[in-house]
């Protein structure tokens, strides 16, 4: 029974108000930032297709056909940002959801939601950070011979 007691008292969970205050924060500030991102999405495609019809003069890049002009390259942004902001804004409707209705299970989902959007941001990061560490790698054997 004593056992049975101290579970509840490590792993029973209560919120006070001004715990409740800083996840309703959180999932405040996570829905806006994924409206904004699918905003800034949306915006991206649009001057993706603008600039694809020549409204636009062409500026020449740093890469042959790697820019933000390129189809593939719109593609891949597109692919991680809906990934990421979908996880982001379902974080910030179970939160809210759990918050409303005091229910554990929507806010478990909630943190796991936004548990998983971390990681694939950290994954997201590494791989660019190494992406960049190649190319500059690249660049240096070029230019040393």
């Amino acid at each position: 029974m004593e056992q049975d007691q101290q579970q509840k008292s490590i792993f029973g969970f209560s919120f006070d108000e001004t715990s409740k205050e800083h996840i309703k924060t959180i999932s405040v500030w996570a829905g806006i930032n994924a409206v904004l991102a699918f905003i800034g999405l949306a915006l991206s495609i649009i001057s993706f297709v603008m600039a694809s019809n020549s409204i636009y003069e062409r500026r020449p890049t740093l890469f042959n056909g790697i820019g933000a002009n390129n189809g593939f390259t719109l593609f891949m942004q597109v692919a991680i940002s809906v990934l990421l902001n979908a996880f982001l804004f379902m974080a910030s409707t179970q939160l809210k959801k759990g918050l409303q209705a005091v229910d554990n299970s929507e806010l478990t989902k909630g943190f796991a939601s936004l548990r998983t959007y971390y990681k694939i941001y950290g994954i997201v990061v590494i791989v660019v950070l190494i992406l960049c560490v190649l190319l500059l790698l690249v660049f240096s054997s070029y230019r040393g011979g």
